[in-house]
């Protein structure tokens, strides 16, 4: 017996990357502890920056990101040191290229975005992403934290734009999910 279920949703791609700071944390390399290691810096970045999901623009949400930098190397610092490391960490708010990445109902095309970036170590490892703001990255994080069931990898995507914007602000397109069971 097999089921199929196939959904169709529709997911906005957009275009306006001066509004959004992402998240990149890089990990010294790619061996094991390395990587979770750079999630538990990624858990206490996120942790620390939390506020920014109730900041009124992104102005406010970048000074407060700037502001906070040496307290938030501080932090990691301490929790590489906690977990037997003794890596350096440099924590700045810089442009970044990042690729394609979809977040629920948006598209975020690949590109330069302004990002919270942190390199532990010597930053050869590979890297963790997501939007600090508007604040997708909560919303990744804590479904990854309570182990929800997300199909992403599992589902086979297919997109396909449907519209676009004569603005090229906003483009639509439909996000195919086939998801096979047997």
């Amino acid at each position: 017996m097999i089921f199929i279920n196939v959904q169709v949703k529709e997911v906005k791609a957009v275009n306006e990357t001066n509004n959004i700071i992402r998240l990149h944390v890089i990990a010294n390399s790619d061996s094991n502890l390395d990587q979770a290691l750079k999630l538990k810096v990624r858990d206490e970045i996120l942790n620390n920056l939390e506020i920014l999901k109730y900041l009124r623009n992104n102005d406010i949400a970048q000074n407060y990101i700037l502001k906070n930098i040496p307290s938030l190397e501080e932090k990691c610092e301490a929790v590489i040191i906690e977990n037997g490391f003794n890596y350096p960490i440099k924590i700045n708010l810089t442009a970044s290229s990042f690729p394609t990445k979809v977040y629920y109902q948006k598209v975020l095309p690949a590109g330069e975005y302004k990002a919270v970036k942190a390199v532990i170590g010597k930053g050869e490892g590979k890297n963790w992403w997501c939007v600090l703001y508007p604040p997708l990255c909560h919303i990744d994080w804590f479904k990854e934290k309570e182990n929800y069931n997300i199909l992403k990898e599992e589902a086979i995507s297919v997109m396909a734009p449907v519209a676009e914007n004569k603005n090229n602000l906003i483009a639509n397109y439909k996000k195919i999910l086939l998801n096979v069971w047997f």
